[in-house]
């Protein structure tokens, strides 16, 4: 499906392929309460989607993230920053890849961040998180 849409939009076959991925992504990595919260509103075309993988200096080489996610009480502070979002400018979240640990196989984690009021960022260039997050 998307090779046929993209010989008409490539833009719009990427959006679609970003959007799919978040529902994988809230499928897998996420609790019952937040599945039924986004994913519904997320096949209506509601809400938006985006990733939020690459960082300065590191390009999308997830092992070596820096942005980090330390839980604080029923929520996590993150810290850092992702640069080349596709969708970032139109999303109402985002599951960034974040460093939860120095090590082990735990120590990379997917975090939910709504972009309404838990990031700062130019539309194109970067989102950086700056509050708690779900």
């Amino acid at each position: 499906m998307y090779e046929q849409l993209a010989r008409i939009s490539g833009d719009v076959a990427i959006s679609l392929l970003i959007q799919q991925l978040g529902a994988y992504s809230l499928e897998v990595c996420t609790n019952v309460a937040m599945r039924e919260k986004y994913l519904p509103r997320m096949v209506r075309a509601e809400i938006i989607a985006c990733s939020g993988i690459s960082e300065p200096g590191v390009g999308s080489n997830v092992a070596e993230v820096t942005c980090r996610a330390q839980r604080d009480g029923d929520h996590y502070i993150v810290t850092g920053e992702k640069t080349w979002i596709s969708n970032g400018h139109y999303s109402d979240f985002c599951m960034v890849i974040v460093r939860t640990s120095q090590e082990g196989s735990g120590a990379i984690s997917m975090i939910l961040v709504t972009t309404e009021s838990s990031l700062d960022g130019s539309p194109t260039a970067s989102l950086t998180p700056k509050n708690s997050v779900e």
